[in-house]
């Protein structure tokens, strides 16, 4: 059996400073609907929400179901939005997009699975060079990540 792609790497901000961040998924083995560890239930809620619904776009709605998603370290949840990171763990996971790898993901997803911009794309970026990777980013903050990793960006308009 092939190995399933195990994260997605997200960063989160820490006063000003970036850190890393992982959203991992794995199967569970009570089934149900997509659990999303490290967040409060209110936020998971909306969070496995936006999931699906952007899963929908792919042809893959019910991709979530019967995994976990786990947000490590769990006191980075309040400080990012998740669901764009938890979205394209799921997908990865069940190959519905290739594997995101040594790539830094971050924006927010938009009901229509449009990324869409975020707040601290500088501190992001300077992790992005700090760690040798490359950063996945919404068009919208191509100019203010580019003062700091001009070299290492990618762009995402929708999952």
């Amino acid at each position: 059996m092939e190995k399933r792609p195990e994260a997605v790497a997200t960063a989160w901000i820490n006063e000003i400073d970036a850190k890393l961040a992982e959203v991992r998924v794995s199967t569970n083995p009570a089934g149900g609907s997509l659990e999303i560890r490290g967040m409060p239930a209110e936020g998971a809620a909306e969070t496995r929400w936006r999931v699906y619904n952007a899963l929908n776009r792919l042809n893959a709605r019910n991709a979530a179901n019967g995994l976990i998603a786990e947000i490590r370290p769990e006191s980075a949840w309040a400080q990012h939005l998740w669901d764009l990171p938890v979205a394209l763990a799921v997908a990865q996971y069940h190959g519905h997009i290739r594997p995101v790898r040594d790539t830094i993901i971050t924006g927010a997803l938009g009901e229509n699975g449009k990324v869409t911009a975020i707040r601290g794309t500088v501190p992001i970026a300077r992790l992005v060079n700090r760690t040798g990777r490359t950063l996945m980013l919404p068009p919208a903050n191509l100019g203010e990540a580019s003062l700091a990793a001009a070299n290492r960006l990618t762009l995402a308009s929708s999952i």
